[in-house]
């Protein structure tokens, strides 16, 4: 799971690289960002659809964790404030997603949008890994 968390960090770097001017400098999204930040989800989807299809058995306990230790370290650099921790856990863990939601529901960064963003792609790759084991499913029974 090592190869997962490092491929995970490292599109959730690009994919915050592009929404980075929205979010730090508080510029208006366009619909670049939007689309960048839909793609960013749908690549969770799918990255839960494949883990799905290959009945990964400790899944879903991996990405609770991960997801888990995001949240916890966002809320530990924010409560104690250590603003390299914070900042650092908002780019790598909120900021891919802020784009869109900046977009369509014209919000400020804050440490709650920080958590729905967490919560919002751990949700997304649960249901994608929830429609992977349906597709295997479906396959074997056709």
């Amino acid at each position: 799971m090592f190869k997962h968390v490092l491929a995970i960090l490292f599109v959730s770097c690009i994919f915050g690289i592009i929404s980075y001017d929205t979010y730090v400098m508080k510029t208006e999204p366009t619909l670049f960002h939007a689309t960048s930040s839909i793609t960013f989800v749908i690549l969770w989807v799918l990255y839960g659809v494949s883990m799905g299809k290959k009945k990964t058995q400790n899944f879903i306990s991996f990405i609770t964790i991960y997801w888990i230790t995001s949240a916890s370290i966002l809320l530990f650099g924010y409560f104690t404030f250590i603003a390299p921790l914070f900042y650092s856990a908002s780019f790598i863990f909120t900021i891919s997603i802020y784009g869109a939601i900046r977009y369509y529901f014209d919000t400020s960064p804050s440490l709650s949008l920080g958590i729905i963003s967490a919560l919002i792609l751990y949700v997304s790759c649960t249901v994608g890994y929830l429609l992977g084991l349906i597709w295997t499913q479906r396959q074997i029974t056709s």
